[in-house]
This record gives structure tokens, sequence and C-alpha cells, in this order.
């Protein structure tokens, strides 16, 4: 894990390129434009990035929140998880992430979804936080969406404490029944910036 300092005055393009343009920052300039321009007026930003090597703990996530809340508490204006699309508010961020006791995964997890021709697509970004596949699950009708994103929360929950999905392994919902595991994509892949897991429907 490496933690890179960007300053505006050398590095200036690249923040406005990677940071403050796209999906995430629009919404964050809707939603909070005070917020944003403290941002664009800021000197520079610290980037924690990296792949972890051990995963059987989460204890590389503490440090990196402790870390973040250290920097917060030293000027740091705002937190952006690229995983999640979201820019957090100092105190939301502590309050949501480093106040809390015990690890709490699906507070670093989005689940998104969309309309399709065939249902709602429900698909997670934030599971590369813990090492492990994004979610997907396709066809969703309106009286299944709940449900469906129960399923989502209780898998990203089983995959974040240590639980593997493998290749065509079934999953089972009481209410929607039986799923398989399908692995898709790769990092590179724009709706997940992961690999994922495609739960497809069991034919019985």
């Amino acid at each position: 894990m490496d933690a890179r300092s960007f300053d505006r005055v050398t590095h200036g393009r690249y923040l406005r390129d990677a940071f403050e343009e796209g999906y995430a920052w629009e919404q964050l300039v809707r939603d909070d434009p005070e917020l944003s321009r403290d941002v664009t007026a800021s000197p520079g930003m610290v980037a924690f990035a990296g792949d972890i090597a051990d995963d059987t703990s989460l204890e590389y996530l503490r440090d990196v929140i402790g870390m973040t809340a250290a920097a917060l508490d030293h000027g740091g204006i705002a937190v952006y998880d690229p995983f999640t699309f979201r820019w957090w508010r100092p105190s939301l961020w502590k309050a949501t992430f480093f106040d809390p006791d015990e690890p709490q995964p699906q507070r670093h997890v989005m689940i998104y979804y969309s309309q399709e021709s065939d249902g709602f697509w429900l698909h997670t970004r934030g599971l590369l936080t813990f090492g492990r596949p994004d979610l997907s699950v396709r066809g969703v009708q309106q009286e299944d969406f709940d449900s469906a994103a129960g399923l989502c929360n209780e898998l990203i929950d089983f995959q974040a404490f240590g639980g593997r999905l493998s290749e065509g392994q079934g999953v089972r919902h009481p209410a929607l029944g039986k799923f398989v595991v399908r692995y898709a994509g790769d990092r590179d892949d724009p709706d997940f910036n992961n690999v994922h897991v495609e739960l497809t429907r069991a034919v019985t």
C-alpha cells in the first residue's frame, strides 16, 4: 500500500482529469457545492493505493482508515472513495468509518440499480476494498427488489469477513430461489473496476 502526494501546482491537470470530472464529481457539485469549491481550492491530495497481499484479516483496512482519520485531523477537507464514487465531509466520514468499534462492510460498498428491458439490474461497487469480487443480479422484478438487495448485502458481509464464492457454486435465497455463481469481468470493467460475480438463476 502506497501513500502518494499530489500538489495542485505540479499535478493540477491530473487532479482535474482524475477527480474533478465525471459522475462522482457532478454528484458532489450538485449535492454539496460548497465542498466541491473547497476541493478545487485545495493545495493537493494524498492518495492511498495498492494491492493487498494478505487478505486473511481486515487489519490493512483498519490501518488505512486510521491514516485517513489522521490526515483529516491535520487539515484534510474531504475524502473520496473511487470504488463507490462517493465524496465525504470529514465529520460524516469519521462518524461512518472511524468511530464505530467493529467492521461494517456494507458501509464500504454501494448497491446501484438501473431499469432494463427484463427488470432491474442490481450491482455492487466497493468489494475490491476487501479483495473480493463485486456482485451482479439481473432481471430482478419490482416485487423481488428488496429481497435481491438483501441477498447482495448478505454476500457483501459473507465475502468481507473471509468467505469465498466459487465458480459454479449454488447460492440459495428463501424468497428468490437458487442462483449459480459465474465469474466475469476484470479490473478494467467500468461498471465495477473489479472482477465480479454474475448471480444467474438456476434452471429448474
